[in-house]
């Protein structure tokens, strides 16, 4: 059973979100700082108790998630390059006062969407939450099928 709308997701459930863009990802396999410039983090919605949010979903929530995050990029034109992921235990923290977190946030549209949430933060202190996000993140790409590695 789903938590309640804009409750912390289970500590053991997976966050992750599509990626579209082939330069999102280096050749070692790991997120570029570009993941997370530009749109990606956005301010939170209205009513929300975070400053700022990165859209995803809970793997827990899905079918499929690679044919899902397939039929989400086709419906946009947008390549499925693969998924970055992490478990919510390991998004789970506090540092220097900056909160992040996993929070349900279902849309009309997504029953398994969810936001990697950040609290206390402003456009100065996102830098280092991005850095941060480069290394806790991980990527699986589709060759020759996405597979998340949960531990």
């Amino acid at each position: 059973m789903p938590p309640k709308d804009g409750e912390p997701a289970d500590a053991d459930d997976i966050w992750l979100r599509n990626i579209t863009d082939k330069k999102h990802v280096r050749a070692d396999g790991k997120l570029t700082s570009n993941a997370f410039t530009g749109r990606a983090i956005s301010p939170r919605a209205l009513g929300r108790p975070w400053d700022h949010e990165l859209s995803g979903r809970l793997l827990s929530l899905t079918n499929d998630f690679e044919a899902e995050g397939r039929s989400y990029c086709g419906q946009r034109n947008k390549p499925f390059i693969g998924v970055m992921y992490a478990k919510v235990e390991r998004i789970r923290r506090e540092t220097n006062g900056v909160k992040t977190d996993v929070h349900y946030t279902p849309t009309e549209g997504d029953q398994a969407h969810a936001d990697l949430t950040m609290a206390r933060t402003n456009d100065d202190n996102l830098g280092p939450i991005r850095d941060w996000l480069q290394e806790v993140l991980r990527v699986s790409k589709p060759e020759p099928k996405c597979v998340l590695d949960t531990k």
